[in-house]
């Protein structure tokens, strides 16, 4: 009896264990966004996630995206997983209201970025 209670509780631990790598990520992508004070106005993107995580950067009232500088395939020092470093021009911001689109393989959606002289954006957007 004691033999069998034994192979049901580890039964029972297997389950929930199995369970818990089983938990499913949140389907919308998280979207933060760091100012800091700067010399120049700058805007990065930082994209990782589970997903293959996308973004393009417009001006106000204009749909054709502004190209990015440079983007670099990096890994987060303390955790080793990759990310993008999608970074723009310093030059030609004028202040005003930008739109970031981002796309992740469950969710898409945009924000609104203002950019003010003197301020550096970095965005980072987290797709599952």
């Amino acid at each position: 009896m004691k033999g069998l209670l034994l192979a049901l509780l580890v039964a029972l631990l297997l389950v929930l264990g199995g369970c818990r790598e089983r938990e499913q990520l949140p389907a919308e992508c998280v979207v933060m966004i760091d100012t800091a004070e700067s010399s120049r106005m700058e805007v990065e993107f930082i994209l990782y996630g589970q997903g293959r995580t996308s973004a393009d950067l417009y001006r106000s009232g204009s749909n054709m995206p502004i190209a990015p500088l440079a983007m670099y395939l990096k890994e987060f020092i303390d955790t080793g997983k990759p990310y993008v470093h999608q970074g723009y021009s310093t030059y030609d911001w004028e202040p005003g209201i930008y739109t970031v689109k981002y796309r992740g393989v469950l969710d898409s959606g945009e924000r609104s970025l203002t950019l003010v002289d003197d301020r550096a954006l970095m965005v980072h957007i987290n797709c599952p």
